[in-house]
């Protein structure tokens, strides 16, 4: 009974460990072409799951992958509770790594791939594979819950009828498989785009991970089926720590909805779950969606950057602070140029200097880091330099009964104001707010209320100001006369 349980027990501390360094996962069908019998078409359905070479656990031979009829969430077919599907490659991962780095850099991965052909039936609701393990990575700054608490679900859409004709086909966007080395507070630029065989446009935008369901091991895990009430098909992690899923690394950093490239600057060192999430579009209508979930390292290294990002205008006057928004030890010079076009003398060797314009106007500001040096970089923004802009607003009124009228009576010495923003602090609705320039609002209740107006110019210039007023129970009452006894 001991040599049983130890058996057991081995077997089970292995497949844990495999999953226990699996950093990414992606699910994908593609088309083949038509079924073997009428109204069916024949897929490819393929896994790939990243690992990281340096744990040493391999990844598994093989992996049990479900079909649910998505309008019913049963196998399909009922009989059949998964697929098997055998590792058919396991191939390195290129990792992108800038010139000019310095520091701790880690990462080595590789890429295994599973896949099987399958006949489905055409139906209304189309289908979803999915494939579950039991653990992710110790370590996981984003999300809560340890190594063997926290799993993933890999999972894809077919669409069916309702949304794709039966006379039409469609295969799942493949995203890239290269990745991009991330230094710490580092402007990083990260490819998470992906390649479309069918055309379709695609749109990305960040997500929530999907966690594990009652997944044991990493491959011999029966698979199981969608709830019943989507979204979501499957339980979503919890972030943790000022991460969301739609902010995974932070507010510094942000997805392009068109290209994929996930840019900005770099959190401190750790582990983040980046998920992301395509939907397809076909000549403007919505056919199917996609979605890849990697652990993104980011790494205690450092990169001697430029980076500077737009700016608002400067209106208070002509004195300007800049700094290079990705500080690094590996910087040894800057060299900025203030770019006014008269001056030759509009320069600095600061790493934050102070700039006083001479006039009003639009500049180029560049920045230079290890200028004359192999690790040389630069950056530059554009600085509007218009003082004069004195945002101020006046009111009517005292008594809830009755609306109360604000007059915005901001000045601007440059441009024209162009932009209101009120919000009338009434604590009893959201709808307090408007974006006309001299608005009314009828408070529903008494008590000193919090006005905020932010404005802005043709020039760029923005400011907010704001104002405590007292509501009260009935209207004030003004004498037009005094009257003296005596």
């Amino acid at each position: 009974m001991r040599k049983t349980l130890f058996i057991l027990f081995l077997f089970l501390s292995t497949y844990s460990s495999f999953a226990s360094h699996i950093f990414g996962g992606e699910m994908s069908y593609s088309y083949i072409g038509p079924g073997n019998l009428p109204n069916t078409k024949h897929y490819r359905i393929t896994l790939k799951l990243f690992k990281d070479n340096g744990q040493g656990a391999p990844l598994p031979d093989f992996v049990w992958i479900g079909i649910f009829d998505y309008g019913t969430k049963k196998h399909y077919p009922t009989s059949i509770l998964h697929y098997t599907a055998n590792r058919v490659s396991l191939l390195p991962v290129t990792i992108n790594i800038p010139p000019c780095v310095v520091g701790t850099i880690f990462g080595n991965y590789s890429v295994g791939t599973y896949s099987f052909t399958v006949d489905l039936p055409d139906n209304a609701e189309g289908y979803i594979c999915s494939y579950q393990t039991c653990c992710r990575i110790g370590g996981i700054t984003n999300v809560s819950g340890g190594p063997n608490t926290t799993g993933s679900t890999y999972a894809c859409k077919i669409p069916g009828t309702n949304q794709l004709p039966a006379n039409e086909h469609n295969s799942s966007p493949q995203f890239v498989t290269s990745l991009d080395l991330v230094c710490k507070n580092s402007h990083f630029d990260w490819n998470f785009s992906a390649t479309d065989a069918d055309g379709d446009s695609l749109v990305y935008s960040f997500t929530a991970g999907y966690d594990k369901t009652t997944a044991t091991d990493a491959s011999a895990t029966e698979p199981t089926s969608p709830f019943s009430s989507p979204p979501p098909d499957y339980p979503l992690l919890n972030y943790q720590g000022g991460y969301f899923s739609t902010i995974p690394l932070g507010t510094a950093v942000n997805i392009n909805s068109q290209t994929g490239i996930i840019s900005g600057v770099a959190p401190e060192v750790g582990n983040y779950v980046t998920a992301v999430y395509i939907k397809e579009y076909r000549n403007g209508i919505f056919i199917a969606e996609h979605r890849k979930d990697f652990i993104l390292r980011v790494e205690d290294c450092d990169i001697p950057s430029a980076t500077l990002s737009p700016r608002p205008a400067t209106c208070d006057g002509f004195s300007v602070t800049l700094s290079n928004e990705t500080p690094s030890s590996a910087i040894n010079t800057y060299f900025w140029d203030f770019g006014v076009p008269s001056m030759t003398n509009d320069t600095s060797n600061l790493a934050n200097p102070t700039f006083v314009y001479p006039d009003t106007g639009t500049y180029t500001v560049k920045l230079v880091t290890n200028r004359y040096e192999t690790c040389s970089d630069s950056a530059t923004t554009i600085v509007k330099v218009y003082p004069g802009f004195f945002p101020a607003f006046s009111y009517t009124g005292s008594c809830y009964l009755n609306p109360f009228d604000f007059t915005d009576n901001t000045t601007a010495a440059y441009g024209v104001v162009n932009g209101w923003s009120w919000n009338f602090g009434d604590g009893t609705t959201l709808a307090d707010t408007s974006h006309i320039q001299n608005p009314q609002w009828l408070y529903s209740d008494t008590g000193p209320k919090k006005v905020l107006l932010t404005v802005s110019s043709s020039k760029g210039c923005m400011d907010t100001t704001s104002v405590t007023i007292d509501v009260l129970d009935k209207p004030l009452i003004t004498m037009g006369f005094t009257d003296t006894l005596i």
